[in-house]
């Protein structure tokens, strides 16, 4: 079902109205009433097939925070990886330092050992 803008409905209004009269000029009450009973179940077919859009945007919304929720998840899984890469990092910076001052100090222990030898 679609909405019917405002205008349209001013035009079955009209054609109502028009309905409403027969060929005397009289007002036919009996179509009158039949017309409001027609119109009132186009507009109740309006208003369920509206509160079914808005249960399935509901619907929709509450996936959307799903996917949000899990998004931060990875998010935050993705940060602990990081975290946990920069620590490794930092390790291995400082076993390049301590290797780098091992290969200082046998420099040196050679150096010592060839002034013994001399």
């Amino acid at each position: 079902m679609t909405l019917i803008p405002a205008r349209n409905l001013k035009n079955r209004k009209a054609r109502c109205r028009k309905e409403m009269v027969d060929d005397g000029g009289k007002k036919n009450k009996q179509g009158m009433v039949e017309n409001l009973k027609d119109e009132v179940d186009w507009l109740e077919d309006e208003v369920d097939w509206l509160e079914d859009e808005v249960d399935w945007l509901e619907d929709e919304v509450d996936w959307l925070e799903d996917e949000v929720d899990w998004l931060e998840d990875e998010v935050d899984w993705l940060e602990d990886g990081v975290d946990w890469l920069e620590d490794e990092v930092d390790w291995l910076e400082d076993e390049v330092d301590w290797l780098e001052d091992e290969v200082d100090w046998l420099e040196d222990e050679v150096d010592w050992l060839e002034d013994e030898v001399k």
